[in-house]
């Protein structure tokens, strides 16, 4: 399943860019732009507090490198598909459910060392792989290229934590080309 793309190209590439608006022309120069998924895996945590509350959280972890984030989409905007720039899954369900429920679970011990009412993680669903859509933009550097990534359906742009699993994504396109 695929999360739909919010955020077109054009819109994508001005936040790419750095451009601070028509006066100030300092920014890169995108040479190009394309959509790439990152495969994940969403779990939803069901938490409960020493009030006998239950909330349910979903989280994320990225099937490439196992980073842990909080999931703040909805399984709405999914869509069946076969696209062709997404990346495969390096990483095992168990794995990752692995991750989800330790990286939570410092959360949810943060969180009890702060606030007199305790959360306790219940249960840790089943993960749902998914493919999550980035924008890649490519630009020159002084002795090189680089690129930049912006999240396809909320804007954001990325950071350091999401480049090495952006590299794997597009190695993996770039052997398979080759081999077609």
């Amino acid at each position: 399943m695929f999360v739909e793309a919010l955020i077109g190209q054009r819109e994508a590439e001005v936040m790419m860019s750095g451009k601070k608006g028509f006066l100030l022309k300092t920014g890169r120069n995108i040479l190009r732009t394309e959509l790439l998924f990152l495969p994940v895996y969403i779990f939803t945590i069901r938490i409960s507090d020493t009030k006998g509350k239950i909330n349910t959280e979903m989280v994320s972890v990225d099937g490439i490198r196992g980073e842990f984030a909080a999931y703040k989409g909805t399984m709405d905007t999914l869509r069946c598909g076969d696209e062709e720039n997404q990346a495969t899954f390096r990483i095992t369900e168990s794995e990752a459910r692995k991750t989800a429920g330790s990286e939570y679970g410092r959360l949810v011990f943060r969180h009890n060392l702060r606030h007199p009412d305790k959360l306790r993680i219940e249960e840790c669903s089943d993960g749902r792989r998914i493919y999550y859509p980035y924008w890649i933009g490519y630009f020159r550097r002084r002795r090189g290229f680089d690129f930049v990534a912006v999240d396809a359906v909320g804007g954001a742009v990325q950071g350091a934590r999401m480049k090495p699993a952006m590299i794997d994504i597009i190695l993996q396109k770039a052997g398979n080309q080759k081999t077609s």
